[in-house]
Protein backbone atom coordinates (compact mmCIF):
# COMPACT_ATOMS: atom_id res chain seq x y z
CA UNK A 1 0.00 0.00 0.00
CA UNK A 2 2.75 2.71 0.97
CA UNK A 3 4.52 1.40 -2.34
CA UNK A 4 1.23 2.29 -4.18
CA UNK A 5 0.31 5.70 -2.22
CA UNK A 6 3.64 6.94 -2.86
CA UNK A 7 4.18 6.39 -6.31
CA UNK A 8 0.64 7.67 -7.41
CA UNK A 9 1.62 10.91 -5.59
CA UNK A 10 5.03 11.28 -7.45
CA UNK A 11 2.95 10.53 -10.82
CA UNK A 12 0.16 12.91 -10.15
CA UNK A 13 2.36 15.45 -10.15
CA UNK A 14 3.84 14.16 -13.91
CA UNK A 15 0.69 13.37 -15.39
CA UNK A 16 -0.14 17.06 -14.38
CA UNK A 17 2.68 18.86 -16.11
CA UNK A 18 1.15 17.13 -19.30
CA UNK A 19 -0.91 20.39 -18.95
CA UNK A 20 1.08 23.24 -17.09
CA UNK A 21 4.31 22.70 -19.33
CA UNK A 22 2.53 24.54 -22.05
CA UNK A 23 2.40 27.85 -19.56
CA UNK A 24 5.33 27.58 -17.80
CA UNK A 25 8.01 26.04 -20.35
CA UNK A 26 9.75 23.99 -17.23
CA UNK A 27 8.78 20.98 -15.03
CA UNK A 28 7.13 21.97 -11.81
CA UNK A 29 9.19 23.05 -9.04
CA UNK A 30 8.32 23.21 -5.45
CA UNK A 31 6.57 26.82 -5.67
CA UNK A 32 3.65 24.70 -7.30
CA UNK A 33 3.05 23.50 -3.67
CA UNK A 34 2.80 27.07 -2.50
CA UNK A 35 0.15 27.23 -5.52
CA UNK A 36 -1.80 24.39 -4.39
CA UNK A 37 -1.65 25.28 -0.53
CA UNK A 38 -2.23 29.59 -0.60
CA UNK A 39 -5.65 30.68 -0.34
CA UNK A 40 -6.57 31.87 -3.92
CA UNK A 41 -9.22 30.08 -6.71
CA UNK A 42 -7.05 27.08 -7.45
CA UNK A 43 -9.70 25.00 -6.33
CA UNK A 44 -12.52 27.27 -7.52
CA UNK A 45 -11.13 26.78 -10.94
CA UNK A 46 -10.23 22.55 -10.04
CA UNK A 47 -13.35 21.59 -11.55
CA UNK A 48 -13.18 23.67 -14.80
CA UNK A 49 -9.39 22.51 -15.18
CA UNK A 50 -11.00 18.67 -14.97
CA UNK A 51 -12.98 19.30 -17.73
CA UNK A 52 -10.45 21.65 -20.28
CA UNK A 53 -7.96 18.88 -19.20
CA UNK A 54 -9.80 15.63 -19.23
CA UNK A 55 -7.29 13.35 -20.31
CA UNK A 56 -5.24 14.24 -17.41
CA UNK A 57 -7.63 12.60 -14.36
CA UNK A 58 -8.40 9.92 -16.98
CA UNK A 59 -4.32 9.18 -17.16
CA UNK A 60 -4.40 9.35 -13.54
CA UNK A 61 -7.04 7.21 -12.81
CA UNK A 62 -5.74 4.48 -15.42
CA UNK A 63 -2.33 4.39 -14.10
CA UNK A 64 -3.10 4.00 -10.23
CA UNK A 65 -5.20 1.52 -11.67
CA UNK A 66 -2.48 -0.18 -13.37
CA UNK A 67 0.03 0.17 -10.56
CA UNK A 68 -2.62 -1.34 -7.89
CA UNK A 69 -2.41 -4.39 -10.34
CA UNK A 70 1.16 -4.89 -11.28
CA UNK A 71 1.49 -4.86 -7.43
CA UNK A 72 -0.62 -7.66 -6.86
CA UNK A 73 0.57 -9.32 -9.26
CA UNK A 74 4.44 -9.46 -8.38
CA UNK A 75 3.42 -9.26 -4.40
CA UNK A 76 4.80 -12.70 -2.82
CA UNK A 77 4.74 -13.43 1.14
CA UNK A 78 7.57 -16.05 2.38
CA UNK A 79 5.56 -18.16 4.74
CA UNK A 80 7.97 -19.30 7.81
CA UNK A 81 9.57 -22.41 8.01
CA UNK A 82 9.45 -24.64 10.70
CA UNK A 83 12.95 -24.32 11.09
CA UNK A 84 13.89 -21.64 13.25
CA UNK A 85 17.97 -21.49 12.14
CA UNK A 86 16.57 -21.41 8.19
CA UNK A 87 14.43 -18.66 9.44
CA UNK A 88 17.51 -16.28 10.87
CA UNK A 89 19.43 -17.25 7.72
CA UNK A 90 16.29 -15.65 5.52
CA UNK A 91 16.27 -12.74 8.10
CA UNK A 92 19.74 -12.15 7.32
CA UNK A 93 19.66 -12.34 3.94
CA UNK A 94 17.30 -10.10 3.26
CA UNK A 95 18.58 -7.71 5.55
CA UNK A 96 22.11 -8.05 3.73
CA UNK A 97 20.05 -7.58 0.35
CA UNK A 98 17.74 -4.74 1.31
CA UNK A 99 20.90 -2.36 2.86
CA UNK A 100 22.67 -3.47 -0.90
CA UNK A 101 19.83 -2.10 -2.39
CA UNK A 102 19.80 0.64 -0.16
CA UNK A 103 23.12 2.04 -0.51
CA UNK A 104 22.40 1.44 -4.49
CA UNK A 105 19.57 3.60 -4.79
CA UNK A 106 21.15 6.17 -2.43
CA UNK A 107 24.29 6.29 -4.97
CA UNK A 108 21.34 6.54 -7.72
CA UNK A 109 19.65 9.09 -6.36
CA UNK A 110 22.49 11.51 -5.57
CA UNK A 111 23.43 10.72 -9.22
CA UNK A 112 26.70 9.30 -8.59
CA UNK A 113 29.95 9.56 -5.82
CA UNK A 114 30.79 12.86 -6.11
CA UNK A 115 30.58 15.59 -3.57
CA UNK A 116 27.55 17.47 -4.22
CA UNK A 117 24.40 15.24 -5.36
CA UNK A 118 22.95 16.20 -8.91
CA UNK A 119 20.15 18.90 -8.56
CA UNK A 120 17.91 19.79 -11.81
CA UNK A 121 20.59 22.35 -12.66
CA UNK A 122 23.03 19.38 -14.46
CA UNK A 123 20.20 18.50 -16.78
CA UNK A 124 21.79 21.28 -18.80
CA UNK A 125 25.22 19.66 -18.80
CA UNK A 126 24.26 16.71 -20.85
CA UNK A 127 21.67 18.90 -23.41
CA UNK A 128 20.70 22.52 -24.87
CA UNK A 129 18.95 23.97 -22.52
CA UNK A 130 15.81 23.99 -24.70
CA UNK A 131 15.63 20.32 -23.84
CA UNK A 132 16.43 20.14 -19.76
CA UNK A 133 12.46 19.55 -18.99
CA UNK A 134 12.90 16.15 -21.19
CA UNK A 135 16.04 15.01 -19.20
CA UNK A 136 14.43 15.33 -15.87
CA UNK A 137 10.74 14.84 -14.16
CA UNK A 138 8.22 16.27 -12.43
CA UNK A 139 8.80 14.45 -9.09
CA UNK A 140 12.28 15.22 -9.06
CA UNK A 141 12.38 18.88 -9.39
CA UNK A 142 9.71 19.37 -7.05
CA UNK A 143 11.88 17.15 -4.45
CA UNK A 144 14.86 18.49 -5.27
CA UNK A 145 13.47 22.73 -4.95
CA UNK A 146 11.58 22.35 -2.50
CA UNK A 147 13.91 23.43 0.40
CA UNK A 148 15.09 26.46 -1.92
CA UNK A 149 14.21 30.19 -1.48
CA UNK A 150 11.56 31.95 -3.42
CA UNK A 151 11.91 35.64 -4.24
CA UNK A 152 9.08 37.58 -3.20
CA UNK A 153 7.96 39.90 -5.70
CA UNK A 154 9.00 43.65 -5.13
CA UNK A 155 7.12 46.68 -6.53
CA UNK A 156 8.15 49.90 -5.52
CA UNK A 157 7.06 51.99 -8.48
CA UNK A 158 4.39 51.00 -11.40
CA UNK A 159 6.20 50.71 -14.62
CA UNK A 160 4.65 54.09 -16.47
CA UNK A 161 5.92 55.81 -13.37
CA UNK A 162 9.52 54.38 -13.61
CA UNK A 163 10.33 54.65 -17.40
CA UNK A 164 10.37 58.27 -16.29
CA UNK A 165 13.83 58.03 -13.99
CA UNK A 166 15.46 54.85 -15.68
CA UNK A 167 15.50 54.13 -19.30
CA UNK A 168 16.50 50.40 -19.50
CA UNK A 169 16.86 50.74 -23.23
CA UNK A 170 19.34 51.74 -24.92
CA UNK A 171 19.93 53.17 -28.46
CA UNK A 172 23.45 53.02 -29.85
CA UNK A 173 23.89 54.60 -33.18
CA UNK A 174 26.24 55.77 -35.71
CA UNK A 175 27.91 53.05 -34.32
CA UNK A 176 28.59 49.62 -36.20
CA UNK A 177 29.20 46.03 -34.56
CA UNK A 178 32.82 45.76 -33.99
CA UNK A 179 33.74 41.91 -33.83
CA UNK A 180 36.91 41.98 -31.24
CA UNK A 181 37.69 39.48 -29.19
CA UNK A 182 36.91 39.29 -25.98
CA UNK A 183 39.18 38.38 -22.65
CA UNK A 184 37.00 38.79 -19.36
CA UNK A 185 39.57 38.22 -15.89
CA UNK A 186 37.86 38.27 -12.95
CA UNK A 187 39.99 38.24 -9.64
CA UNK A 188 38.99 35.94 -6.96
CA UNK A 189 38.23 38.82 -3.79
CA UNK A 190 39.85 41.48 -5.91
CA UNK A 191 39.00 45.30 -4.77
CA UNK A 192 40.37 48.78 -5.81
CA UNK A 193 41.81 48.80 -2.19
CA UNK A 194 44.73 47.05 -3.31
CA UNK A 195 45.51 49.17 -6.74
CA UNK A 196 46.85 52.16 -6.24
CA UNK A 197 43.17 54.21 -6.59
CA UNK A 198 42.58 52.57 -3.21
CA UNK A 199 44.14 55.37 -1.22
CA UNK A 200 46.77 52.96 0.81
CA UNK A 201 49.48 50.77 -0.65
CA UNK A 202 49.33 49.16 -3.49
CA UNK A 203 50.04 45.19 -4.54
CA UNK A 204 48.92 45.45 -8.11
CA UNK A 205 51.88 47.05 -10.02
CA UNK A 206 51.18 45.60 -13.27
CA UNK A 207 47.08 46.15 -12.76
CA UNK A 208 48.43 49.99 -12.07
CA UNK A 209 50.21 49.97 -15.47
CA UNK A 210 47.36 49.00 -16.92
CA UNK A 211 45.22 51.80 -15.62
CA UNK A 212 47.37 54.23 -17.05
CA UNK A 213 45.98 53.43 -20.70
CA UNK A 214 42.38 51.94 -19.78
CA UNK A 215 39.24 53.12 -19.42
CA UNK A 216 39.04 52.71 -15.39
CA UNK A 217 35.83 52.40 -13.25
CA UNK A 218 36.93 54.12 -10.01
CA UNK A 219 32.89 53.59 -8.77
CA UNK A 220 32.66 50.19 -8.53
CA UNK A 221 29.70 48.31 -5.99
CA UNK A 222 30.00 44.43 -5.14
CA UNK A 223 26.77 42.94 -6.70
CA UNK A 224 27.67 39.55 -4.56
CA UNK A 225 28.90 38.69 -1.31
CA UNK A 226 30.47 34.70 -2.64
CA UNK A 227 32.36 33.70 -5.56
CA UNK A 228 29.11 31.28 -6.94
CA UNK A 229 26.86 34.70 -6.49
CA UNK A 230 29.42 37.20 -8.45
CA UNK A 231 30.06 34.85 -12.05
CA UNK A 232 26.39 35.06 -12.36
CA UNK A 233 26.09 38.68 -11.32
CA UNK A 234 28.86 39.37 -13.90
CA UNK A 235 28.18 36.88 -16.67
CA UNK A 236 24.10 37.19 -16.43
CA UNK A 237 23.64 40.60 -14.81
CA UNK A 238 22.16 38.54 -11.94
CA UNK A 239 22.69 40.34 -8.17
CA UNK A 240 22.83 37.94 -5.19
CA UNK A 241 18.91 38.78 -4.52
CA UNK A 242 18.77 35.50 -2.26
CA UNK A 243 21.04 33.94 0.30
CA UNK A 244 22.22 30.72 -2.31
CA UNK A 245 23.23 31.61 -5.50
CA UNK A 246 20.62 31.41 -8.86
CA UNK A 247 22.78 28.69 -10.18
CA UNK A 248 21.41 26.23 -7.35
CA UNK A 249 18.19 28.02 -6.72
CA UNK A 250 14.64 26.56 -8.29
CA UNK A 251 15.93 29.63 -11.04
CA UNK A 252 18.81 27.52 -12.08
CA UNK A 253 16.84 26.37 -15.53
CA UNK A 254 15.08 29.45 -15.95
CA UNK A 255 16.20 31.46 -19.57
CA UNK A 256 18.45 34.08 -18.64
CA UNK A 257 19.95 36.80 -21.52
CA UNK A 258 23.62 36.08 -20.64
CA UNK A 259 27.01 37.36 -22.31
CA UNK A 260 27.98 34.35 -24.38
CA UNK A 261 24.51 34.09 -25.68
CA UNK A 262 24.24 37.69 -26.60
CA UNK A 263 27.56 37.44 -27.80
CA UNK A 264 26.70 33.75 -30.08
CA UNK A 265 24.09 35.54 -31.82
CA UNK A 266 26.98 37.56 -33.29
CA UNK A 267 29.36 34.52 -34.47
CA UNK A 268 31.45 34.29 -31.18
CA UNK A 269 32.49 31.23 -29.47
CA UNK A 270 33.34 31.16 -26.05
CA UNK A 271 34.97 29.54 -23.29
CA UNK A 272 35.13 29.57 -19.47
CA UNK A 273 38.19 29.01 -17.71
CA UNK A 274 38.66 27.77 -13.88
CA UNK A 275 41.94 25.98 -12.66
CA UNK A 276 39.41 24.70 -9.50
CA UNK A 277 38.15 21.26 -8.80
CA UNK A 278 35.52 20.63 -11.90
CA UNK A 279 32.29 21.05 -10.26
CA UNK A 280 33.12 23.24 -7.23
CA UNK A 281 30.49 25.80 -6.36
CA UNK A 282 28.54 24.58 -9.34
CA UNK A 283 30.47 26.78 -12.27
CA UNK A 284 30.49 24.08 -14.58
CA UNK A 285 26.69 23.99 -14.48
CA UNK A 286 25.86 27.57 -14.73
CA UNK A 287 28.17 28.11 -17.95
CA UNK A 288 26.89 25.04 -19.20
CA UNK A 289 23.16 27.12 -18.59
CA UNK A 290 24.48 30.14 -19.82
CA UNK A 291 25.12 29.11 -23.37
CA UNK A 292 29.40 28.94 -22.70
CA UNK A 293 30.68 26.61 -25.64
CA UNK A 294 33.30 25.17 -23.17
CA UNK A 295 34.36 24.89 -19.82
CA UNK A 296 37.93 24.55 -18.93
CA UNK A 297 38.80 23.18 -15.11
CA UNK A 298 41.03 21.59 -13.25
CA UNK A 299 40.33 17.73 -15.06
CA UNK A 300 40.90 19.21 -18.34
CA UNK A 301 44.58 21.25 -17.44
CA UNK A 302 45.27 17.64 -16.40
CA UNK A 303 48.36 18.18 -14.68
CA UNK A 304 48.12 18.18 -10.52
CA UNK A 305 51.64 19.45 -9.81
CA UNK A 306 50.66 22.54 -10.67
CA UNK A 307 47.94 21.64 -7.44
CA UNK A 308 47.78 24.01 -4.62
CA UNK A 309 46.47 21.40 -2.36
CA UNK A 310 42.97 23.35 -1.44
CA UNK A 311 41.31 24.88 -4.27
CA UNK A 312 42.67 24.28 -7.50
CA UNK A 313 45.73 25.08 -9.96
CA UNK A 314 48.11 28.49 -9.06
CA UNK A 315 47.15 31.17 -10.94
CA UNK A 316 50.12 31.49 -12.69
CA UNK A 317 50.75 28.13 -14.75
CA UNK A 318 47.04 28.49 -14.99
CA UNK A 319 46.76 31.19 -16.65
CA UNK A 320 49.68 30.54 -19.33
CA UNK A 321 47.24 27.66 -20.10
CA UNK A 322 44.74 30.14 -20.51
CA UNK A 323 46.51 32.05 -23.44
CA UNK A 324 47.66 28.94 -24.86
CA UNK A 325 44.33 27.35 -25.01
CA UNK A 326 42.85 30.11 -26.43
CA UNK A 327 44.72 29.99 -29.71
CA UNK A 328 42.34 27.02 -30.45
CA UNK A 329 39.07 29.27 -30.37
CA UNK A 330 37.65 30.10 -33.46
CA UNK A 331 37.52 33.91 -33.99
CA UNK A 332 35.72 35.56 -32.71
CA UNK A 333 35.75 34.41 -28.60
CA UNK A 334 34.59 35.34 -25.58
CA UNK A 335 36.93 33.98 -23.30
CA UNK A 336 36.49 34.12 -19.20
CA UNK A 337 39.11 33.35 -16.62
CA UNK A 338 38.42 33.44 -13.33
CA UNK A 339 41.28 33.18 -10.96
CA UNK A 340 41.87 31.67 -7.27
CA UNK A 341 45.03 32.23 -5.48
CA UNK A 342 43.59 35.29 -3.65
CA UNK A 343 41.54 32.77 -1.68
CA UNK A 344 42.06 31.30 1.73
CA UNK A 345 44.09 29.65 3.21
CA UNK A 346 46.49 32.16 1.27
CA UNK A 347 48.60 29.86 0.23
CA UNK A 348 51.38 30.55 -2.38
CA UNK A 349 54.07 27.69 -4.30
CA UNK A 350 57.01 27.45 -1.97
CA UNK A 351 59.77 29.21 -4.44
CA UNK A 352 57.54 32.59 -4.18
CA UNK A 353 57.69 32.67 -0.35
CA UNK A 354 58.92 36.15 0.79
CA UNK A 355 59.13 37.46 -2.22
CA UNK A 356 55.74 39.45 -2.30
CA UNK A 357 54.70 41.85 0.18
CA UNK A 358 53.28 40.55 3.25
CA UNK A 359 51.51 43.20 4.79
CA UNK A 360 48.44 43.37 7.63
CA UNK A 361 46.59 40.88 5.81
CA UNK A 362 47.20 37.30 4.66
CA UNK A 363 45.51 38.42 1.27
CA UNK A 364 48.49 41.02 0.06
CA UNK A 365 50.83 38.86 -1.02
CA UNK A 366 48.60 36.95 -3.03
CA UNK A 367 46.86 39.58 -4.66
CA UNK A 368 50.88 40.71 -5.17
CA UNK A 369 51.33 36.82 -6.69
CA UNK A 370 48.35 36.93 -8.68
CA UNK A 371 49.09 40.45 -10.20
CA UNK A 372 52.26 38.91 -11.29
CA UNK A 373 50.59 36.05 -12.93
CA UNK A 374 48.23 38.38 -14.99
CA UNK A 375 51.71 40.21 -16.02
CA UNK A 376 52.83 36.78 -17.69
CA UNK A 377 49.27 36.12 -19.10
CA UNK A 378 49.91 39.44 -20.97
CA UNK A 379 53.06 39.09 -21.71
CA UNK A 380 52.45 35.45 -23.67
CA UNK A 381 49.00 37.00 -24.99
CA UNK A 382 51.35 40.13 -26.62
CA UNK A 383 53.06 37.18 -28.93
CA UNK A 384 49.69 35.74 -30.39
CA UNK A 385 47.90 37.22 -33.41
CA UNK A 386 44.79 37.48 -31.83
CA UNK A 387 45.73 40.51 -29.19
CA UNK A 388 45.61 43.42 -31.25
CA UNK A 389 42.04 42.74 -32.02
CA UNK A 390 40.91 42.11 -28.82
CA UNK A 391 38.97 44.21 -25.74
CA UNK A 392 40.56 42.85 -22.02
CA UNK A 393 38.29 42.84 -19.20
CA UNK A 394 39.42 43.09 -15.38
CA UNK A 395 37.31 42.75 -12.58
CA UNK A 396 36.69 41.00 -9.46
CA UNK A 397 34.39 38.72 -8.73
CA UNK A 398 32.73 39.86 -5.45
CA UNK A 399 32.60 41.78 -2.26
CA UNK A 400 36.26 41.51 -0.81
CA UNK A 401 35.47 41.12 2.70
CA UNK A 402 38.95 39.88 4.75
CA UNK A 403 39.16 41.92 8.24
CA UNK A 404 42.61 42.76 9.79
CA UNK A 405 43.63 39.61 11.90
Amino acid sequence: MVFVITNSFAFLFEISDWAYFPYNFKRSTADVLNMISRKGDFWSLLPRFFIDYSYVPISAILFIWFLIWCNKRIRRVTPLNANAKYNVLIAFAQTIALTIVAGLCMIGIRGGLQYVPIGTRNAVQVTDPRYTPIVINTPFSIINTFQNDELQPAMYFPDSELSKYINTRKQYRHHSFKKKNVVLLIVESFSKEFTKIGGGVSYTPFIDSLMDRSFTCTQAYANALHSAEGIPAIIAGMPALMDESVSTSIYSNDHFTTLPNVLKLNGYSSAFFHGGTNGTMSFDVFCAGAGFDKYYGRTEYNNDADYDGNWGIWDEPYLQYFANRINTMKQPFFATVFTLSSHPPYKLPEKYAGVFPKDSLPIHECIAYTDMAIRKFFETAAKQSWFNNTLFIITASRRHIDRLQ
